[in-house]
């Protein structure tokens, strides 16, 4: 009886109603909660919106804030590509 007494003490502690009827009937009567293991879709879409929304900060900022190098570039092509040789 004493360790059920205390389990009673945790579980009102903690603002979970018990999971079992026999300790329901002692205090309050609903259901048992849900184990919060497996995460909500709401919480799946704010995680996805969130990842989005950096990548695209940071996406922004590099257009922002970096100037890009202008630069000459020399690309040599062989002779045989431009002038292939007539068989």
């Amino acid at each position: 009886m004493q360790g059920k007494r205390q389990a009673i003490r945790m579980k009102e502690s903690d603002g979970r109603a018990p999971c079992n009827a026999q300790d329901a009937s002692s205090y309050q009567l609903s259901a048992c909660p849900k184990d919060d293991a497996m995460p909500t879709l709401f919480r799946f879409a704010f995680f996805c919106a969130t990842a989005v929304a950096i990548v695209y900060g940071i996406m922004w900022s590099l257009v922002v804030f970096v100037e890009p190098r202008e630069r000459d570039v020399t690309v040599r092509i062989p002779s045989e590509r431009v002038n292939p040789p007539v068989q």
